[in-house]
């Protein structure tokens, strides 16, 4: 029986609970399945009664015909009678063995990847179809579950299951059903129990712990641990009877009918998280559930117990308290951890006028967490709805919605009962990061570039409902160039290794414009504008060197209500072929002629987007201004290939033949190739609007792009890499990098303050300071430094100061000057990028790394010795590294290190000389 209906080996099997098996090795051999078959369940005469051995075969019988039974020494790949054992798992295992036979043969990390894949493959493929088996197996029970009425129980014929909830009786026919309760009972008083009977059909038995048989008439009534699933009786290796009565402090015995089960296991009258629950039970602790709290029992004055009643529900739902079953408990302590009740009279008397319940609980609408008085609202513990933290604070945040509801209807204003609480608030979010260029406003610089997050209008619409302050479409041109993918077309990169999942480095993707009409796109452009008008939508066209196809084009684009254009100059791939994008955007003159083109025809801004894959971008950044462009967007993808297989296949390659062609790297790897191309057009061009695009991530790369001289701000890498939601972070954290600017913390990082002195985060002294010398965190020399810093902080306590002296704190809430917009950051970064021939070699710096932090890994070492210099030395003994007058201020050590701020760059103290190898000889 598999407990969830979902792929994967189940977790709990068919264990059927043959009296006197409990103890056998047999039932943990039948639990192991489907790794050991039904044929290990022996069926040896004298190991069973008769009738469970009968019941026995019933299930063998109905599972081999399900699932099949895998012979221990058949031939490779089972045999036919492993129903689950199907071609599909056949060929997903044999690809899996051949894949570790190619990782043996070859061992690259490719071959790696590709068996890992093949075996999860495989995993998969073997669950699924074992799984299949399993519920196969239970609908096959199901249809003959009345087989086993044939069979007989504890020496009585099977022939009506009667559906109580703790107790089934086994009786002849139904006109016995009354005389065998009678004999029932009678056997249950005499054992001390007591029979309930508020149901006509079905009783309950409710039991003190008794140790003796429950018999009836001169039968003994055969008690099962657990019954929950088709016919097929539970047990857990014979323990559950000491569990149920240790832990639980019930046991019951139970049967099913057919099509339903019964559980002996009631709804815990707590809520505990699972974790919490396994803790506590790998702590040997006890759970007494359904029992009430009545009386702690006094000694002498001292607490000696506590009593307890037990908790039944009705089928009404309703909890009720036995007082006839009375729990004893010997206690020292008594700790309320859940389930106290108010009864202080003080206290209720304060509460006054609320209305309370029977616990001392204020009754409460659970929707609006409301009192009996409108203007009195509770929740959490006080309102005894919470059970866990997280409860409690939903509830705050329920009440706080409904008290403004409540506030505000005392004035007469209406407020929609569905909560919509504000994020949190403060100063940063009063910061604006509008801009506008070329007379458009955009709501805020970040933007979908025209890419596969704008592949049609209702990706762009929820982009705009997620906060995007403009989109690109993705490139549209007229009916006769309309175009037709391959796929696959997109993957990810190789620059950042063998890196899954989401936080890829690149992608690489020969996707070509859009399929879709330039009539569905200015229709959609015309929509967008009606229902999101403050924000930006620009249409981007491409089409091959004609004037009149331009023309055309750009009229239809500007009629549709665009706010400007974007002239796809610069697609790499496939369009190339077609005399199109970057077939028009590698030649200043064709770009210059486009330019001119567009300018003649439409009034509205438009920008040329630009290709990376050119000598000097900056030249075609020069021709579309020229043009008559507004502006340009830089940079399109960068044209490369991603990889190449073992086997030397492509990837993506498309059809049998494995084909493919170069494609447009984009995302993180390509950014230093944008920024060079954003700040050299900016620096040529001052004041030349430019959209930046390639690698936009942050907030932080974003206000890079912004530094460099763009003017808004494109991304599509990242979405892909996420989804639209990355827009919140982006915004904030913009608002929050400008707000900064207006503080005194030119020493910050970004939002990063000065890394302090620490080790494994925790703040330390120097140790050179307190015994003279450095020691290492590392082996015997750790304890040293424990010894050390110990004695330091006891000197401290004993000196009545501080454990330890903490850095003075920021304060940041006071504004220093005004907080900059967009606009002001917009090209600051231009006056520090010049020429080579303008740097200073007189001034030098070397590394300085930080023994206080320094975790003694010896990368720093090992770049620089087999990459640099070799200006590092390692202690023989305690592995600090030193650094040598030999430190050419190279930054080597300090891009490899692990740990933020162990080794900084500082000016250099004496002359450098370089080292030339030969004297020089004397120039004349």
């Amino acid at each position: 029986m598999v407990e969830k209906d979902r792929p994967g080996r189940p977790k709990s099997i068919v264990r059927v609970c043959w009296e006197c098996l409990a103890e056998s090795p047999v039932i943990r051999s039948f639990n192991s399945h489907p790794r050991e078959s039904f044929d290990h369940v022996p069926g040896k005469v004298g190991d069973f009664e008769s009738e469970w051995t009968m019941f026995r075969a019933s299930i063998v019988e109905v599972a081999d015909r399900c699932c099949g039974r895998k012979v221990v020494v058949a031939c490779r790949g089972g045999t036919a009678r492993t129903h689950w054992w199907r071609p599909a798992v056949r060929d997903a295992v044999r690809l899996k063995k051949e894949s570790y036979r190619a990782l043996l043969a070859c061992g690259t990390p490719e071959g790696a990847d590709r068996y890992r894949q093949a075996k999860r493959s495989a995993a998969t493929a073997v669950a699924e179809a074992k799984t299949r088996a399993w519920k196969e197996f239970g609908e096959a029970m199901e249809n003959g579950f009345e087989k086993v009425l044939d069979h007989h129980l504890a020496n009585q014929g099977i022939t009506l299951l009667s559906l109580p909830d703790d107790v089934v009786l086994l009786v002849s026919s139904a006109r016995d059903l009354q005389r065998s309760l009678d004999w029932f009972a009678a056997a249950c008083e005499a054992a001390g129990m007591k029979i309930s009977t508020f149901k006509s059909e079905a009783m309950v038995l409710n039991r003190k712990k008794v140790e003796c048989l429950l018999r009836v008439k001169e039968e003994i009534l055969p008690q099962v641990e657990e019954f929950k699933y088709l016919g097929v009786l539970f047990t857990s290796e014979g323990r559950m009877e000491q569990e149920t009565d240790r832990r639980i402090g019930a046991a019951s015995a139970v049967m099913l009918t057919r099509l339903r089960s019964i559980g002996v296991k009631r709804e815990l009258s707590h809520k505990a998280k699972d974790e919490w629950m396994e803790l506590a039970k790998e702590e040997q602790c006890e759970f007494l559930p359904f029992l009430s709290p009545r009386e702690v029992i006094m000694k002498n004055g001292r607490i000696a117990g506590l009593q307890f009643c037990r908790t039944e529900q009705t089928e009404e739902g309703d909890w009720l308290e036995d007082q006839e079953q009375v729990v004893r408990l010997k206690a020292d302590y008594i700790i309320s951890a859940f389930g106290s009740i108010l009864s202080d009279p003080q206290v209720t008397a304060a509460m006054a006028p609320v209305k309370l319940n029977r616990w001392g609980t204020p009754e409460v609408d659970t929707d609006t967490m409301q009192t009996s008085e409108p203007w009195v609202f509770a929740g959490g513990d006080v309102a005894g709805l919470a059970n866990t933290t997280v409860e409690s604070v939903n509830d705050g945040k329920q009440a706080a919605w409904h008290i403004h509801r409540y506030i505000q209807s005392l004035y007469g204003h209406t407020v929609e009962p569905v909560p919509k609480l504000p994020l949190f608030y403060s100063a940063i979010d009063l910061v604006d990061i509008s801009i506008a260029v070329c007379g458009i406003k955009f709501p805020n610089p970040f933007g979908l570039a025209s890419a596969p997050p704008t592949t049609s209008a209702a990706m762009i619409r929820r982009a705009f409902e997620q906060g995007w302050g403009f989109a690109v479409t993705k490139t549209f041109g007229l009916d006769k160039d309309l175009v037709t993918n391959v796929s696959p077309r997109i993957v990810r990169g190789t620059t950042s290794g063998n890196l899954y999942g989401p936080g890829q480095g690149s992608f690489l993707n020969i996707e070509l414009i859009s399929e879709k009409t330039a009539a569905y796109w200015c229709q959609s452009v015309a929509e967008l504008k009606k229902s999101f008008p403050t924000n930006v939508v620009i249409s981007s066209i491409m089409c091959s060197y004609n004037k009149e196809d331009w023309t055309e084009l750009a009229k239809m684009a500007e009629d549709s209500g665009a706010d400007a254009l974007e002239l796809n100059l610069s697609c790499p791939h496939g369009m190339g072929e077609r005399g199109m994008g970057l077939a028009c955007g590698q030649d200043p003159v064709l770009v210059r002629n486009i330019c001119r083109w567009v300018r003649a025809a439409v009034s509205i801004p438009f920008f040329a987007k630009l290709t990376p894959n050119v000598t000097n971008i900056v030249d075609i950044a020069k021709a579309a201004h020229e043009g008559g462009a507004n502006g340009v967007t830089a940079t399109n993808t960068v044209s490369g290939m991603m990889g190449l297989k073992a086997d030397g296949a492509p990837w993506p390659s498309v059809g049998k033949g494995k084909r493919t062609t170069y494609g447009g790297v984009s995302g993180n790897a390509i950014r230093p190739i944008a920024l060079r191309a954003v700040s050299a057009i900016a620096r040529a061009i001052p004041g030349f609007p430019i959209l930046a695009t390639g690698g936009i991530d942050s907030a932080d790369t974003g206000l890079q792009f912004l530094h460099a001289g763009a003017s808004v701000l494109q991304v599509c890498s990242a979405v892909q890499n996420q989804d639209l939601t990355v827009i919140g972070d982006y915004c904030v954290g913009l608002k929050a990098l400008l707000y900064l600017k207006s503080l005194n913390l030119n020493y910050w990082e970004g939002q990063s303050p000065p890394t302090e002195k620490h080790q494994k985060g925790k703040p330390v002294p120097k140790l050179e300071d307190l015994i003279g010398k450095n020691i290492p965190s590392f082996g015997p020399y750790l304890k040293k430094r424990k010894e050390a810093l110990a004695d330091y902080k006891k000197k401290l306590k004993d000196a009545d100061k501080a454990d330890m002296k903490e850095p003075a704190s920021i304060r940041c809430s006071m504004v220093k000057q005004p907080i900059p917009t967009v606009k002001d950051v917009i090209a600051r970064s231009l006056n520090y990028i010049g020429a080579y021939q303008e740097l200073n070699n007189l001034e030098q710096v070397e590394a300085l790394i930080d023994e206080e932090m320094c975790i003694n890994c010896g990368k720093c070492y090992m770049t620089c010795n087999d990459s640099g210099y070799q200006a590092i030395k390692f202690d023989p003994e305690t592995h600090i590294p030193k650094v040598t007058d030999s430190c050419t201020g190279c930054t080597l050590c300090l891009s490899v290190c692990p740990i933020i701020d162990c080794i900084k760059m500082v000016t250099r103290k004496t002359p450098y000389e370089p080292k030339r190898g030969l004297p020089v000889s004397p120039v004349c």
